[in-house]
């Protein structure tokens, strides 16, 4: 069963990441090139800075190979890594368990060393990401929190406080200096922040009677889509004018059920969104309509969606390992 994907920067290929396997695959044959089957299952996995290798971490370790499935390190895993982030200067982001910031250094011998543990950071990690020009990254907490960090220094340079309760996700916008979060306090907040000026900007742009779980930024990155536990139609923002689009309903002859995930395709005109049922629905934004369903096949219902910024391919993810594109 599948747990997320992730494409490299030109969407030549992807990274599927299930329970005990990650894929390594091709995106216009559609052909499997490696599988990695990682002692311990598998938690996370990215592709290095220059996507030449691929990082895999579960709670016994962290996994480095190269593309053609040779093992080039492996570091025991004391922190119980839940999720990675390759940084600039060939540092690796760990994300762990209660919390703990763990930041390795990748040397040219083939080998990772703990530079720094930083304890305490969040009462537990939910979301790490890092910003289109690298100089920043931004952790979120079950406390409400989010930091941002120099990506260089690892220092916080901020503490934006404002959700209450759980930091669900974060997105950085194609404008270095906004980013949109999403919490269980039902809101979803756009952060404008200044280095130079050492100040902390935050409006709140939407108040949705539900619990938020996650926001998609379209590849634009001028519109935001969310979905929370009870959301059963397809909502979102235009950032630009700061208001919500149209909602789009989901009439289907199957059980609607509530939206587990959403993507963009890649020109941002269509939301695809998946419900708990495990059904996919194309929604047209500009018409407002959902223009196609699909529904369970002979693999099953579908359990995971993703969708390439940088062509028309849709990944379906099912619980049997079977992947369609």
């Amino acid at each position: 069963p599948g747990k997320f994907a992730c494409f490299t920067k030109t969407g030549s290929h992807f990274l599927y990441v299930g329970l005990e396997e990650v894929i390594y695959g091709e995106s216009t044959s559609y052909n499997t090139v490696r599988s990695f089957k990682p002692k311990g299952g598998c938690s996370y996995a990215i592709f290095d800075k220059f996507e030449t290798k691929i990082c895999i971490t579960n709670y016994e370790s962290i996994q480095i190979y190269d593309l053609t499935g040779n093992l080039l390190c492996r570091t025991e895993n004391p922190g119980k890594s839940q999720s990675l982030l390759w940084c600039v200067n060939n540092t690796l982001w760990a994300a762990c368990w209660l919390g703990t910031l763990q930041v390795y250094d990748w040397s040219e011998q083939n080998s990772l060393l703990l530079s720094k543990t930083l304890p305490e950071v969040h009462t537990n990690f939910l979301t790490l990401r890092m910003s289109y020009d690298e100089r920043v990254v931004l952790t979120g907490g079950e406390e409400g929190l989010i930091k941002m960090w120099d990506s260089r220094s690892v220092e916080v340079l901020f503490t934006f406080r404002g959700h209450e309760g759980y930091v669900n996700d974060i997105r950085f916008t194609v404008d270095p200096n906004l980013f949109v979060s999403s919490g269980d306090d039902s809101t979803i907040r756009v952060w404008r922040w200044q280095i130079s000026q050492n100040e902390e900007h935050a409006k709140i742009v939407a108040d949705i009677d539900e619990d938020i779980k996650h926001v998609e930024i379209s590849p634009s990155g001028d519109k935001i889509s969310i979905f929370g536990a009870d959301t059963t139609a397809i909502e979102g923002i235009c950032l630009s004018s700061r208001t919500a689009f149209p909602s789009i309903p989901i009439y289907s002859d199957q059980p609607t059920g509530s939206i587990l995930m959403t993507q963009f395709s890649s020109d941002g005109s269509y939301i695809f969104a998946l419900n708990e049922h495990g059904s996919v629905f194309k929604g047209h934004l500009a018409s407002q309509k959902i223009e196609r369903e699909f529904t369970s096949s002979d693999a099953g219902a579908v359990n995971f969606i993703w969708a390439s910024p940088f062509s028309e391919k849709l990944i379906f993810g099912y619980p049997s390992g079977d992947l369609q594109i």
